[in-house]
């Protein structure tokens, strides 16, 4: 029902101008930014949960955040911007719920924008891998510097096989490791 929504948005407002300094200020500022969108007031929406992004930059919920801001950018008729958005997801958070959809929207075509798998570079794949590796995710990282090697028409980059070596070495592959890290110095 959208007047529960608008009494929730209200509700939210009020929390968030009553408490200023609330432990809970994150959540409603998240929430009303939610609520917004439920609303079809998108730029409202996509305005608060801006601010929530800047604000609780270490919060759980960037990435349910990022999604609903894309999702606002796209129904404002801002698609290239929304791809800016996924792709941060795709990125940054490749572990989190959000990902699949984001990974879903910067990698099937669409009318709008035919041309949207031309926007993740090397360097987006190899950031990606590195958070894989970071957040422990060996095997998904070693799959993903594998694939973009062999999509390269060049020797990979020190950094990339770097990587790769680290992503081996995670998995418990030592031997790739190694061979890996052996063609890096030449050995």
């Amino acid at each position: 029902n959208m007047g529960e929504y608008e009494a929730a948005a209200g509700l939210f407002e009020n929390l968030l101008s009553a408490y200023p300094l609330s432990r809970w200020n994150d959540e409603a500022m998240f929430q009303l930014g939610k609520t917004l969108s439920l609303l079809e007031r998108h730029k409202e929406s996509l305005s608060r949960l801006e601010k929530f992004v800047s604000a609780s930059p270490s919060s759980p919920l960037i990435p349910a955040a990022l999604l609903l801001m894309a999702r606002n950018l796209d129904q404002q008729g801002q698609p290239a911007e929304a791809i800016k958005k996924y792709k941060e997801i795709w990125m940054h958070y490749p572990s989190s719920p959000e990902a699949v959809e984001a990974t879903v929207k910067l990698f099937t075509s669409d009318d709008r924008t035919a041309s949207k798998k031309s926007m993740v570079s090397k360097e987006d794949r190899v950031t990606r891998a590195s958070t894989l590796v970071d957040l422990g995710h060996f095997f998904e990282a070693c799959s993903e510097l594998r694939d973009l090697i062999k999509s390269s028409s060049s020797r990979p980059d020190a950094r990339t096989a770097l990587l790769l070596g680290k992503a081996y070495f995670g998995a418990r592959e030592y031997d790739q490791a190694q061979s890996v890290l052996a063609k890096i110095s030449g050995a």
